[in-house]
């Protein structure tokens, strides 16, 4: 079978690995270390070319521009993607203190809780009993914007 378009001559593991781009005299470029993969969400730099490694929607042969509001935030301890989210919804804690989280709704009432393993630090969560609109996922003091859209 033939393939199409850009493709490596190597394959990286979904349960996660580093990758090293090394100049002719071995210098490092760039360099990226990634966890577990998940279906349909891909791992680049925003902004484009410049800006830290974060999971965003695939963008093939396009710049990678965040559609979405708080796709990722490293700074803050966890990161939910994708956003805005259809049917499920990942939360991934990089900070062993936060290990739950709060959802809220857009009258800020909370409406949920839920807490992740301190063995996996990722949860999934069905979106299914939601709602379109917006939501705030609070984990500790840090808060940020869902927005569930089908």
């Amino acid at each position: 079978m033939s393939q199409q378009g850009l493709h490596a001559n190597f394959k990286l593991s979904k349960s996660g690995e580093s990758l090293i781009f090394a100049g002719s005299e071995n210098n490092i470029i760039d360099s990226v270390s990634f966890t577990e993969q998940v279906t349909d969400i891909s791992t680049g730099r925003y902004p484009n070319g410049t800006g830290s490694f974060i999971a965003m929607t695939p963008s093939f042969s396009d710049t990678n521009n965040i559609t979405s509001v708080n796709e990722y935030y490293l700074d803050t301890g966890f990161s939910i993607y994708p956003n805005p989210a259809k049917y499920v919804l990942y939360v991934e804690f990089f900070s062993s203190n936060k290990s739950t989280f709060e959802f809220y709704n857009i009258m800020l009432q909370k409406i949920d809780e839920f807490s992740v393993s301190k063995a996996s630090n990722r949860l999934s969560v069905s979106l299914e009993r939601y709602s379109d609109g917006i939501y705030f996922i609070k984990a500790g003091n840090i808060v940020t914007k869902l927005i569930i859209v089908r």
